[in-house]
């Protein structure tokens, strides 16, 4: 008796680490339209935007898994992935096809459930990370457009959720730090891998640092400016009646080279949720941000710049 339990135990936790939750982090960019759309307090859109969370929550899931299933060989022979439960051969392909099955299915209906905008901004993330995973992984900065995308399409639909379109910086911003994300994973990827991991993942072949190291710069410039001007845009004046918005431009500057440092010098592995978790200065940065913006788009903060 005491063997089934743990067993069944144990299957059940090579089935939660398989759809990754820890990633789901990822899929709070779906409150970023509530949060600067000062739709947070009300109860009802929240709730909303809750659904609208898990749904993705269970979208993302069942894409690590097809993910795990296309790359399992090279899984095995990569000194950190050869322990997810596939690779390690804790759980069954067949087992895991269903459980992908199973979660797209669930997010699709909660999608749609939820409203018909919603649904296909949902099944449109399906089908560029299917894509993603079968093809545009391997094509030379397609591959990073994709996943800055799939961050854009959790913005997107926490917009039809709470029904206020943010500002257009922030759409710009998103994209922005979507990309700088990405282009650091893949700058930590090429720092890391070896010539058989670079046989697998071609796309790591027709990356140079240099290059790399050029786009990280441009896109570290075009978060910054793009932030600083909605932060000082008449947008936010208007809405929140203060300009004080501009005290938390520091916090931005400070989370992008926190995070760069942690990548280039301390050598992570460049997964944004892992740094995110396990920094401890760039998660009391990022708390603090969403405290001050928090407190001044939410409590009537009339701290006047001039």
């Amino acid at each position: 008796m005491f063997i089934l339990i743990k067993s069944t135990s144990n299957q059940f936790l090579a089935i939660v680490k398989l759809v990754r939750p820890r990633q789901w982090i990822k899929n709070g960019f779906v409150f970023i339209p509530f949060l600067f759309g000062d739709k947070l307090t009300d109860f009802k859109l929240l709730i909303a935007g809750i659904i609208v969370f898990i749904a993705f929550c269970f979208a993302s899931g069942s894409i690590y898994i097809l993910n795990d299933l296309s790359d399992i060989e090279f899984d095995r022979r990569h000194p950190e992935k050869k322990d997810r439960p596939l690779a390690a051969k804790k759980i069954s392909t067949n087992t895991a096809g269903l459980i992908m099955i199973l979660f797209a299915s669930v997010a699709v209906i909660m999608g749609f459930w939820h409203s018909n905008q919603v649904g296909i901004v949902i099944v449109s993330f399906i089908v560029l990370n299917i894509f993603y995973s079968m093809y545009f992984k391997n094509i030379v900065l397609l591959d990073i457009f994709c996943i800055a995308i799939g961050f854009l399409l959790r913005i997107i639909a926490g917009i039809y959720a709470c029904t206020v379109p943010p500002s257009k910086w922030i759409i710009i911003m998103t994209l922005a730090i979507a990309l700088f994300l990405a282009v650091g994973k893949r700058r930590a990827d090429l720092l890391t891998a070896d010539e058989s991991i670079k046989n697998h993942r071609i796309v790591l072949k027709s990356y140079c640092m240099r290059t790399i190291d050029q786009m990280i710069v441009i896109l570290a410039a075009m978060i910054i400016i793009t932030y600083s001007l909605y932060a000082t845009s008449d947008y936010v004046t208007g809405r929140y009646g203060t300009d004080a918005m501009i005290y938390t431009i520091p916090f931005i500057i400070y989370g992008l080279f926190r995070y760069l440092y942690v990548v280039n010098d301390k050598g992570s592995t460049g997964d944004p949720t892992k740094i995110l978790l396990s920094d401890r200065h760039l998660f009391l940065c990022v708390l603090a941000w969403l405290v001050l913006c928090g407190t001044i788009i939410y409590s009537n903060f009339k701290l006047i710049l001039w």
